[in-house]
Order: structure tokens, then C-alpha cells, then sequence
């Protein structure tokens, strides 16, 4: 790794961001693994964007699954976060019913208990540097809005502080909780 690559890893270090899992594949090829680079990418349609490291395992699962689904965490999931970090860790269907999951009808399940979950179909796959983004057509959503989502920053989880200010892009309706597309 050059001194540029590192310096620039370090600066990434400063980006806070959700901590979720994305999960893939079906039965005992169903895997789940802990992500961070993840962003939602458009409104209208909804899609969002999982990021992976081409050398991934999740990246070679995603690059053949249809669907996948992206769970958010809650503060209190911190250890689900580190569990599915590990790619020794990626699991089948089996030992993540143990966990607890939500059964979406079409395609993998998603966490329960999550800060939020969404349930995407394919849109595409982007070759981006060393990484694969994997952009997801939203089919359905639905959110806690109680939960304190787990946050990442400088290789550590961390629970959202005191509000610094309020700010005026973020007022949802009560109808927004929950939708299906």
C-alpha cells in the first residue's frame, strides 16, 4: 500500500457512517456481512448503493443475487456488527434464523430488531477502483423511529450524541415509516 493509499484510508477513518448488514443468497448459500459503505443514491426511484471490496466474499455472493437485503443497526446489534465483520463469519440461513430474522416473502430475510431495513433488486454493478458498487432498486422499506442507529468512526462503534442542530432537509410524515414499491 502506497503512503498516498494509506493517508487516504485515514482520511476515510474520519467519515462516520451507519453501521448495516447486507445479506444474500438462499439457504445454506444464504451469507451476511457487516458493511459500512452503503448510501442511498436516488429518491425518485429509490435506490441505494452497497460498496464492496472486489476481493470480498459478499462481493462475489452479490455479484450473482437477484435480490439482497440491507439492515441497519441498532445501537444495542453491536455485536451482530463485529460478528458478520469477519468474513469466517459469513453464515447460512440456518445459523441466521439463531439470530433472528424477517421473513420479506421474496428473497433474503432481513435482520430483526434493526434500526431499519430494505429489501433491493439488482439495478446494477459498477467497477469502481478496488471496490464493486452494487446499486439496488428499493422494493420495500420500513424503519424504527425510536431506534438509535449504530454509527462507525475511526474503526470504532459508537452511538449517536446530543443533537448539534436541527437540520431543515429532514421532516418526514408519519406515512413515511413504511412503504412497499
Amino acid at each position: 500500500m502506497t503512503d498516498a493509499t494509506e493517508t487516504f484510508r485515514a482520511w476515510t477513518g474520519q467519515w462516520a457512517s451507519s453501521v448495516a448488514v447486507v445479506i444474500a443468497g438462499t439457504g445454506e448459500e444464504m451469507r451476511a456481512a457487516t458493511i459500512t459503505a452503503f448510501v442511498p443514491v436516488s429518491f425518485d426511484p429509490p435506490l441505494v448503493a452497497v460498496f464492496l471490496n472486489r476481493g470480498s466474499q459478499m462481493n462475489e455472493l452479490l455479484r450473482g443475487a437477484e435480490r439482497w437485503t440491507v439492515s441497519l443497526l441498532e445501537v444495542g446489534q453491536y455485536r451482530l456488527a463485529r460478528h458478520f465483520a469477519h468474513p469466517a463469519c459469513l453464515t447460512g440461513s440456518v445459523e441466521l434464523e439463531q439470530i433472528g430474522v424477517i421473513d420479506l416473502g421474496e428473497g433474503p430475510p432481513a435482520l430483526a430488531n434493526a434500526a431499519a431495513w430494505l429489501s433491493c433488486a439488482r439495478e446494477s454493478i459498477v467497477e469502481m477502483g478496488d471496490h464493486t458498487a452494487f446499486v439496488g432498486s428499493v422494493m420495500r422499506h420500513t424503519r424504527q423511529p425510536e431506534a438509535r442507529p449504530l454509527i462507525a468512526w475511526r474503526g470504532t462503534l459508537f452511538r449517536l450524541g446530543e443533537v448539534a442542530a436541527p437540520s431543515s432537509w429532514t421532516a418526514f410524515a408519519a406515512d413515511d415509516l413504511s412503504a412497499d414499491f
